[in-house]
């Protein structure tokens, strides 16, 4: 199993289908599949996204994989590092946005705390959040 972390937003954004976009190797929306439309209550917004990380799922949202070698660690963490400065920054595109993270497979055990956070909040090396977690993102602007 995997995190899925899902994003609201006011804005149509275009996605590649997900035949497209398993491919990519970083930061990425997808167009919502059948099964993560159990979701869709939770938002507010019209707008529903699927953002996979560099590992192709929510993974790699967050540092201290579990991987064995060191280089490979290192590289991991890099990867979740620049996918964070690329989610901050759409954030801060989308003035406000919606996010809600959970676990595959347990998409339906519904929000477990809900949070207001900033685009800032993720320039880190590790997404802030944890399973059930539900949050308001406003942008204080272009920065």
């Amino acid at each position: 199993m995997c995190y899925a972390l899902f994003i609201g937003s006011d804005i149509e954004l275009d996605v590649p289908d997900v035949e497209v976009a398993v491919d990519a190797d970083a930061f990425h929306l997808e167009a919502l599949q059948v099964q993560h439309r159990v979701v869709l209550p939770h938002f507010s917004k019209p707008f529903v996204y699927y953002a996979a990380s560099w590992q192709g799922c929510g993974c790699g949202w967050f540092k201290g994989s579990v991987l064995e070698f060191p280089k490979s660690r290192r590289v991991s963490n890099e990867c979740t590092a620049t996918d964070l400065r690329s989610l901050a920054g759409l954030l801060r595109d989308l003035g406000t946005a919606e996010l809600y993270l959970s676990w595959e497979g347990e998409l339906d055990h519904g929000i477990q705390r809900r949070l207001e956070l900033s685009p800032n909040d993720f320039e880190a090396d590790t997404i802030p959040l944890q399973q059930g977690d539900f949050v308001f993102v406003r942008s204080a602007g272009p920065s």
